[in-house]
C-alpha cells in the first residue's frame, strides 16, 4: 500500500436543516485498502458513502483531496471520473439488469441518436 491516501476528507460535515448526519469526519483511505463503515441505523454511514461517491454535496467548510490535491465543486462526474463508484448491498435499481447495466444505467456510450453501440458496449463489460 501506498504512503499517501487516494482519498481525503478533513473536517467533513452534512447537515439537513438542524439535524446532522455528519459532523467534522476526517478520514483517509489508502489504494488496496477495504474500508468497512459499520454503525447504527442513522448513523451516518449512507450520507458518507454519498458524499464520497459526490451524490451528496457536504457542507461549507469541508475539504475532499484525491491524491493530495483539494478537490472543488465535488460531485458525481467528478468522482467517477477519478473511479469512485459505490456498490450497494443490493441491487438498488433494476432487478431485471445485469450488474453491468445497472453499474453503467444512465452512463451507457450512445451515438449521435442516442442507440446504445453494441460494439463499445462489449469492450466496456470487457474492461
Amino acid at each position: 500500500m501506498s504512503n499517501a491516501p487516494l482519498v481525503k476528507l478533513v473536517n467533513v460535515s452534512k447537515s439537513f436543516g438542524r439535524v446532522y448526519a455528519l459532523e467534522g469526519i476526517n478520514l483517509e483511505l489508502f489504494p488496496g485498502e477495504i474500508v468497512s463503515l459499520v454503525g447504527d441505523n442513522g448513523a451516518g454511514k449512507s450520507t458518507l458513502t454519498k458524499i464520497i461517491s459526490g451524490t451528496e454535496k457536504p457542507d461549507p467548510g469541508s475539504e475532499i483531496y484525491f491524491k493530495g490535491e483539494l478537490v472543488k465543486g465535488w460531485n458525481s462526474s467528478k468522482a467517477r471520473g477519478l473511479g469512485i463508484e459505490t456498490v450497494h448491498q443490493n441491487r438498488a435499481l433494476s432487478e431485471q439488469q445485469s450488474i453491468y447495466a445497472n453499474v453503467f444505467l444512465g452512463r451507457e456510450k450512445t451515438n449521435f441518436f442516442g442507440f446504445v453501440k453494441r460494439k463499445d458496449e462489449i469492450e466496456a463489460t470487457e474492461k
